[in-house]
């Protein structure tokens, strides 16, 4: 009898991807707080454009706005409060992160609702939103590009 031994995948094969963009007033797409374990930027033209993808381990909270605007202002706004899901959870698409993750605060699509989910408590998802959104207040979204 002949035993076969798996080897696991790496753990980099189960990492959260995050897509940060920054179009000069026209689209910031940001990473609000977390702590990658990896950031790569992508490409940087002339100081109006950025892109960075940032690598999370499952597990990780991490928040992200996501900003657009058209010739007559703001036409897009949402923040979400993420945790990036296990390999075999769960999950819910969220724009700008690759796999599906986990919606701790957020929006619904068309609707003006906070979702808060079980996996998050209460207290910790409401402290979470009110730091995402003083950090928000004190740094808007088209005066601010993720150049580091």
């Amino acid at each position: 009898m002949t035993s076969t031994t798996t080897t696991p995948a790496p753990l980099s094969h189960f990492l959260t991807q995050v897509e940060s963009v920054y179009i000069q007033d026209r689209l910031n797409y940001r990473l609000l707080f977390g702590h990658p374990v990896r950031v790569i930027e992508n490409e940087f033209v002339y100081g109006e454009r950025t892109r960075k993808t940032s690598y999370f381990q499952p597990g990780e909270i991490f928040g992200i706005d996501l900003w657009q605007r058209n010739d007559y202002g703001t036409s897009a706004w949402t923040v979400y409060v993420l945790q990036a899901a296990e390999p075999g959870e769960d999950a819910m698409p969220v724009p700008q992160v690759k796999p599906a993750v986990k919606v701790l605060l957020g929006r619904v699509k068309g609707v003006r609702t906070l979702i808060l989910s079980s996996a998050c408590p209460g207290g910790e998802a409401i402290e979470l939103f009110q730091d995402a959104r003083r950090f928000r207040e004190s740094n808007p979204p088209n005066h601010m590009a993720d150049h580091e």
